[in-house]
């Protein structure tokens, strides 16, 4: 029986090798990379729904609704990024016909992320090592499970990794495979990434100071020149941002930030367990993470066999662990300022090394395989899963249908104000905290003072409670809880009485949350 059993699965084996393997292997590199690149594509078209957002995500799309000089003036005052994927996010909403709401168009700005990175693989990624790497870095772009991750988020992290990924792979061109258009991409693609996110600044510090000292110890002095200049230009076209960063950090600094732990807990970010689905998906997760760097650093310690791609592996393991490191001791010694979505930026970084090192390696091969199907089929099905989640849609024809239309909203939490103004502008709404937070639109926020002067006025009022973790709450009228982002919201009926109460009670709190906005 289980000589039937083994011939079978082998037959099956012989019959994929003929009928797929074979033919596939017969193309030429370009059409192998086409290949890959619509199938991984095609992948994920069943996650461009439009349901969901997250919070942060229902920022990004409200924030659209500036022009962009409104947009940039914002953003330097109340938020804690570059403005670049806002522009990106604007551009793409425009693309679509400018409804802020459409949640599909960012989806698909998301997807062509995806598809840049690729692009990474097709051309200067197979310059820079071989064919059979660009490859495999293709590959691991659609199925490693950060990208189950980064393809559900319409934010600035996916775009940061694409730029991070072409600064690092250009600035090794122009190291070990010059020609003259690699210091030109070499800058480009790190002024992008500054104006992405700030960590890329700590990324972009590592991978200059790589290539500089990679040119000393290659005796390349002649071409210091060129790339001081490249690295001035790069200076001086962010420096006008820096007075919107010191402006930032002055409102921002006592606001919002991760508790120490997580600093410490990000490093499951290593091993892309980036998302938190079931049990067995996140050990999963730590158990293909631990062999791609087993993989890594068994080729890293291969010193008998010399090869280029040895010092390309060991700078990318550089400028991967270096995040983790100098956001580690920035948490240690200054304030908490590490989470994991935060190493998902280098992460085509850790791509070409894993790339490299599989291509070298067999030992592990197998098991490898093994467990990057067992994660891709979980992850997929679960995150699409997530991503079907209706109760966004639900919460929306709650608040328009039912909800009466002379109605009004007090919530305690940012989470509820971006909600209610992605999904119920026409209501209205006031905030009132509970603590001190970041208030977030904060000039239409302090315009609805007039809807608390008479509350008589209204049909009913509600108070909005939101949280992460799912809570039941009691005397709700209608609670709903995401399974997208793990939020729960209840809708508490409130007296004339008690919400006055809650008003007078939160006024200090309020105004106490709401950023300076010159710079000291």
């Amino acid at each position: 029986m289980f000589d039937n059993i083994k011939n079978f699965i082998k037959g099956g084996f012989e019959e994929i090798n003929e009928v797929f393997v074979k033919p596939f292997m017969a193309l030429s590199f370009y059409q192998k990379c086409f290949f890959i690149i619509v199938a991984g594509l095609l992948l994920y078209v069943p996650y461009m729904n439009g349901f969901n957002a997250t919070h942060d995500e229902q920022y990004t799309m409200l924030m659209c609704r500036f022009n962009v000089w409104d947009m940039i003036k914002t953003i330097s005052i109340e938020d804690g990024h570059p403005p670049f994927s806002y522009l990106y996010s604007k551009f793409w909403i425009e693309l679509f016909g400018g409804d802020v709401r459409n949640i599909f168009a960012l989806r698909v700005a998301t997807l062509f992320e995806f598809f840049m990175m690729s692009m990474l693989g097709v051309f200067p990624i197979k310059r820079l090592l071989n064919e059979k790497v660009a490859l495999l870095f293709i590959c691991f772009v659609f199925v490693l499970p950060s990208a189950f991750y980064l393809v559900m988020n319409m934010r600035m992290y996916p775009l940061a990794a694409f730029l991070m990924t072409g600064e690092f792979v250009y600035g090794m061109l122009a190291v070990y495979k010059p020609k003259k258009s690699d210091l030109f991409f070499f800058g480009l693609f790190s002024l992008l990434a500054l104006y992405t996110h700030y960590y890329c600044a700590i990324l972009s510090a590592v991978v200059w100071g790589i290539v500089f000292i990679d040119f000393l110890r290659l005796k390349r002095y002649k071409d210091l020149l060129p790339l001081f200049v490249c690295g001035g230009i790069v200076a001086v076209l962010f420096a006008p941002w820096l007075y919107a960063f010191l402006l930032q950090y002055q409102n921002m600094k006592d606001t919002w930030y991760p508790e120490l732990r997580h600093a410490f807990a990000a490093i499951d970010g290593a091993f892309f367990s980036y998302i938190y689905i079931l049990d067995i998906y996140y050990r999963l997760c730590l158990l293909l993470g631990m062999l791609c760097w087993a993989f890594v650093f068994e080729f890293l310690l291969d010193v008998s066999k010399e090869k280029p791609e040895h010092i390309i592996v060991k700078r990318a393991t550089m400028v991967f662990w270096s995040i983790y490191i100098i956001a580690l001791l920035i948490s240690l010694f200054m304030r908490p300022n590490l989470a994991a979505i935060y190493l998902a930026i280098p992460v085509g970084v850790f791509y070409v090394a894993i790339a490299v090192s599989v291509l070298y390696f067999k030992k592990y091969r197998r098991l490898f395989l093994c467990s990057l199907f067992l994660v891709f089929v979980v992850g997929y099905s679960e995150n699409y899963l997530k991503v079907q989640d209706e109760t966004y849609q639900k919460i929306s024809s709650y608040l328009k249908e039912e909800m009466p239309q002379n109605s009004l909203v007090l919530y305690n939490h940012t989470w509820g104000h971006l909600m209610m103004m992605f999904y119920a502008s026409e209501k209205n709404i006031y905030f009132a905290p509970v603590e001190r937070y970041i208030v977030l639109f904060q000039d239409e926020v302090k315009k609805d003072e007039r809807l608390v002067q008479n509350l008589e006025q209204y049909d009913k009022i509600y108070y909005l409670l939101s949280v992460w973790d799912l809570l039941e709450y009691s005397n709700c009228e209608q609670q709903f809880v995401s399974e997208y982002d793990g939020i729960s919201y209840c809708f508490r009926n409130l007296s004339v009485e008690d919400a006055a109460s809650l008003i007078k009670r939160t006024k200090t709190l309020r105004n106490l949350s709401f950023h300076q906005k010159e710079l000291k």
